[in-house]
């Protein structure tokens, strides 16, 4: 076997408990997202995913070398986002095609951004961690046959070698949505000083946003504080949660709890109070100098009078500044209004395999017609602070289409034909 692959022995449980804690922190690792006391919090409270699977790997002389995480989601799919699949009959190739639930392995952490599968020893090949992490995938599928998907998530465009790698290895690749990322720059010390670097619209919007939320309160809130107001803390998630598209893996109050008491300072939740009343909260996870934001609450009948969720932007940047934080991970959603404050996109990608031939061919119908969500970017800044290249990046839109007279030809069509023939 080429030296450039080589095969691990590995050991595989199914709860944090049964982890040999000893050997899982000594393979260093530069993400929260492999922290013991975060896999917890998510492995006591998360009921949406149905198995974990904790795996170490060893050396020939049976030394810790490595780690990775998979979790197994088993969901109805009328969760799924139709407007991902760019047919106006959409529904009906999930009536066709996809059984009314379906169980999907994740090789990564469904809750955060990036490519948090996994770390290893330095001294090892991309080729070699990732024909080992597809190792024990196939070992999986093998045991559970109940599996019908298997995921890599998520991976920045730029790492040209994974995707051969994982491509070699059967998966396809697609796009979702963008993370949102907001560096800051040296010469800036706080929200002001980013601010004088705005074009007069922008600086003057985000002077009224704080203007309409003065009279808002906001409290860095303990485990105590969360408790205390756990019951309007759950509502004002859920009201976030039914305003999204398709959610899979659902956070509750005992999770933001958990992830408080375990994690501690590496896990901030704000409370944003009017009136002695929680209307809001907003969470970070802080992360090699990097901060990432989690997730948020928000009571949508009091948002735009007092611009709550742009007010929550600006104190997340305010935090980030104050933390000595040099990249604010803004995440999904809401791109364009993001990018006001200055935030760029970075396209990831995600490589999804089935398990029989068929799923296969339908997986190429809908994977490569998959595009993100529709945005356009805003060039908040001075014109003297892009650079040409930032200006042309900051131009871009994505669309996405949904309606199968701008294609090619429509996957539902195609499928039909190959059924009938």
């Amino acid at each position: 076997m080429p030296k450039s692959k080589i095969k691990f022995h590995y050991k595989t449980v199914h709860s944090v408990d049964e982890i040999n804690s000893t050997q899982w922190n000594s393979i260093p690792t530069n993400t929260i997202f492999l922290d013991l006391n975060y896999l917890i919090s998510i492995e006591k409270t998360v009921s949406e995913i149905t198995q974990f699977y904790y795996v170490i790997y060893y050396n020939d002389n049976n030394e810790a070398i490595g780690k990775s995480v998979f979790q197994k989601l088993q969901y109805n799919t009328s969760t799924f986002n139709m407007q991902s699949v760019p047919c106006e009959k959409s529904t009906k190739i999930l009536q066709y095609f996809l059984k009314p639930k379906i169980s999907v392995l994740i090789a990564g952490n469904i809750f955060a951004t990036g490519d948090n599968i996994y770390s290893f020893n330095n001294n090892f090949s991309l080729e070699s961690i990732l024909y080992n992490i597809n190792l024990v995938t196939n070992s999986i599928f093998k045991k559970d046959k109940s599996l019908n998907y298997s995921i890599f998530k998520e991976f920045n465009p730029n790492q040209n070698k994974t995707t051969t790698i994982l491509e070699n290895h059967q998966y396809l690749k697609f796009n979702i949505d963008v993370n949102m990322v907001l560096n800051l720059k040296s010469h800036w010390q706080n929200f002001n000083d980013l601010a004088t670097d705005y074009r007069t619209k922008y600086r003057s919007r985000f002077k009224n946003v704080l203007l309409k939320s003065k009279d808002i309160e906001v409290k860095n809130l303990s485990v105590d504080d969360i408790k205390k107001n756990a019951i309007d803390f759950q509502k004002l998630y859920r009201q976030v949660l039914v305003n999204s598209n398709f959610n899979i893996g659902i956070f509750n109050i005992e999770t933001f709890i958990n992830l408080k008491e375990k994690l501690a300072d590496k896990y901030t939740v704000f409370g944003y109070f009017k009136d002695d009343k929680l209307i809001g909260f907003r969470s970070a996870f802080k992360k090699n100098g990097d901060l990432e934001t989690s997730f948020i609450g928000i009571d949508y009948s009091v948002n735009l009078k007092y611009n709550l969720y742009q007010r929550m932007l600006i104190d997340f940047i305010e935090f980030g500044f104050k933390n000595n934080v040099k990249v604010i991970g803004f995440g999904r959603t809401a791109e364009t209004m993001k990018s006001a404050f200055g935030a760029l996109p970075i396209h990831m990608n995600l490589f999804i395999r089935s398990r029989k031939k068929t799923g296969k061919f339908l997986l190429k119908l809908i994977v490569q017609n998959i595009k993100p969500t529709e945005y356009s970017l805003r060039k908040p800044f001075k014109k003297e602070f892009y650079s040409k290249v930032a200006i042309e990046k900051q131009e871009v839109v994505i669309t996405k289409n949904t309606n199968c007279k701008k294609m090619q030809f429509c996957p539902l069509q195609v499928i039909k034909s190959v059924l009938t023939s």
